[in-house]
């Protein structure tokens, strides 16, 4: 699962960076395959990185290196290094509205319910989250409310692990309960 969000993540930041850049080959026009596009440092001597590793990159550090940078396919990054083709005079630089990145921004979202207070809130997808806010979680946290819970007839038809699951709380805070109350497993 998290090498797919990764996946998704490298997708998502590959989109962006190139919807930053002005979405098509500063040269030719290409605008069809992200894979296909290349970040051309204007100036080679105040490269710091390159783009190519920005995978292992910040937000921030990759947005000061792509100001320093044109957008262009591979065919015209490989010209442009032989000397074959010339930067145009006329290109697209770094759209300033992308300086704040949402790591969450066009994932698939759900609505679900606070296992606390009943709010409905919003997560993304694959989010194990079960309460709206910390302060839910926390004030939830581990507290069972014991003379609630019928624990021995509990034990007839589920198992001890599906009790702790629906009391959202560990196995073993049964198991500890089990033997306050004198229930043998």
């Amino acid at each position: 699962m998290e090498y797919k969000y990764l996946l998704n993540w490298i997708e998502r930041t590959k989109q962006r960076m190139v919807d930053a850049m002005g979405g098509c080959c500063q040269c030719c026009g290409y605008d069809r395959c992200n894979s296909a596009f290349d970040f051309h440092h204007i100036n080679p001597e105040e490269k710091e990185f390159s783009i190519s590793t920005w995978k292992h990159k910040s937000w921030a550090k990759i947005i000061k290196e792509l100001k320093k940078c044109i957008l262009v396919c591979s065919n015209c990054h490989r010209e442009l290094h032989k000397g074959t083709r010339q930067l145009p005079k006329n290109y697209a630089r770094f759209d300033e509205s992308y300086e704040t990145y949402n790591k969450f921004l066009g994932m698939p979202k759900k609505q679900i319910k606070c296992k606390r207070c009943k709010k409905t809130f919003k997560v993304r997808e694959n989010s194990k989250a079960k309460y709206c806010n910390i302060s839910c979680a926390n004030k939830h946290k581990g507290k069972v409310n014991w003379e609630e819970v019928n624990l021995k007839e509990q034990l007839k038809t589920k198992s001890i692990t599906h009790i702790a699951r629906n009391l959202d709380i560990s196995w073993n805070a049964v198991k500890k309960r089990m033997v306050k109350e004198g229930i043998s497993s």
